[in-house]
């Protein structure tokens, strides 16, 4: 009976040690106490509830700024929101809006930057975080959807906030971010030649993993190719990866829902998906990388691909060859 117990309380020891473990990283107390972002414009995209986003806001929220969340669906935010700031009653805060915007129409996106410039004098903080997984199709303009949410989307954007991020640096003579939410599903695509970097290629839908990984890899090497571009500026450039979470990022996907208790134990909840992107909108500059990538808040590998300047070059030229209707 003893040894059973024993037994007993063993496995719920490795049970609870191997949750503590897969929940991930999280942001100091000493940095998320110190910190207060009053004054400071952030824009987060892709903010539903129940995601690593909504909960990046929340502590964005919470350390005094004034955060633009761009969704899809305008009226459902403004009401999860509303009921975010009533739960926050009486505690630091700063502002919320709430701004639509859908990211598989390369139209709606320039709508929303034109948008946002007239209605905001700075940007201290953009954090790309929206994304999709799983999906089958192509966006409004034709594209992989993969590639043109993922990646094309907030390419366009950050070629039209760009200006106004750089702006706010000289002004304030303060440190300004752009950070992208990637993956280590980047790892999916090996080699180049396996690259749809053509038009014909790139507007056929996919709906496998390699997509997503593509679209992930872009993350990376956009990420890589703007950090060059701004190395003389008070400019950050950063990609994350947020790990395994439990969100509906791939609701399209019906092998989740069987896997509900898999994904309870092994995933990280929205909370902890987030703590990398808010650990680096959080920290100075001068103990991070520009250009780098980071996993559990700390600097993590990436592949040789994401590396080569030729193919961060090519697909550069190739997003603005997409985009060049709407630049």
């Amino acid at each position: 009976m003893n040894r059973v117990i024993s037994y007993g309380f063993l496995g719920s020891l490795m049970l609870y040690l191997g949750r503590r473990f897969f929940r991930g990283t999280f942001v100091s107390s000493e940095l998320m106490n110190k910190k207060d972002l009053s004054g400071q414009v952030v824009l987060v995209t892709g903010c539903s509830r129940g995601g690593i986003g909504y909960e990046t806001v929340k502590a964005l929220y919470l350390r005094g700024a004034q955060v633009v969340v761009a969704v899809r669906d305008k009226a459902r935010s403004e009401k999860e929101f509303f009921e975010l700031l009533n739960q926050h009653k009486g505690e630091q805060r700063g502002f919320i809006v709430v701004m639509k915007v859908d990211l598989d129409d390369l139209e709606s996106v320039r709508e929303f930057a034109k948008e946002f410039l007239q209605r905001f004098n700075r940007l201290d903080i953009l954090i790309n975080n929206a994304g999709l997984g799983g999906a089958d199709g192509v966006s409004k303009q034709g594209y992989e959807t993969h590639f043109a949410v993922n990646h094309l989307s907030h390419f366009l954007l950050v070629h039209y906030l760009r200006q106004l991020i750089l702006d706010t640096s000289v002004k304030y003579y303060k440190e300004c971010k752009i950070i992208n939410v990637g993956s280590a599903a980047h790892m999916f695509v090996r080699k180049e030649e396996h690259l749809n970097f053509t038009k014909e290629r790139i507007s056929k839908a996919d709906p496998t993993m390699f997509a997503y990984g593509q679209s992930k890899l872009c993350n990376l090497l956009f990420t890589k190719s703007l950090a060059r571009q701004l190395q003389d500026s008070k400019v950050g450039v950063y990609v994350i990866h947020p790990g395994a979470v439990q969100t509906n990022f791939f609701r399209r996907m019906p092998i989740m829902s069987i896997l509900n208790w898999i994904v309870w134990y092994f995933f990280k909840t929205p909370e902890g998906g987030a703590q990398t992107q808010i650990h680096v909108a959080l920290e100075s500059m001068d103990k991070l990388r520009s250009g780098g990538y980071y996993s559990d808040c700390g600097l993590a590998r990436e592949t040789s691909l994401a590396n080569n300047v030729d193919i961060q070059d090519k697909l550069w030229n190739f997003s603005e060859e997409l985009c060049k209707d709407y630049m």
